[in-house]
């Protein structure tokens, strides 16, 4: 992906031993803080966030004529892996 105007991923979750017990932190890996602080009904989703706009890239890549079947399998299993971490699901 090459618009960089967003923190890239992957993001990963890390609960906030400095905050209440519902605080999570999201991060680069690196700086487990620079993303985002929040919920652990949230975390999920908003660590999921850079894998569901470059599968959901991928996937409008073909919303036009259609093109080589294992790349549009490929655009589908991306997406399944960023939903599927969305939902705190492990793939």
């Amino acid at each position: 992906m090459t618009d960089t105007k967003h923190t890239p991923g992957p993001w990963v979750i890390t609960q906030d031993n400095k905050g209440s017990l519902d605080d999570y932190c999201i991060g680069t890996g690196q700086r487990i803080d620079e993303v985002a602080t929040c919920s652990k009904r949230d975390a999920h989703l908003i660590a999921a966030a850079p894998e569901l706009l470059e599968a959901l890239v991928e996937i409008r890549k073909w919303t036009g004529p259609w093109g080589l079947y294992d790349e549009i399998d490929a655009a589908m299993q991306a997406a399944d892996k960023a939903i599927a971490k969305a939902k705190g699901q492990t793939t």
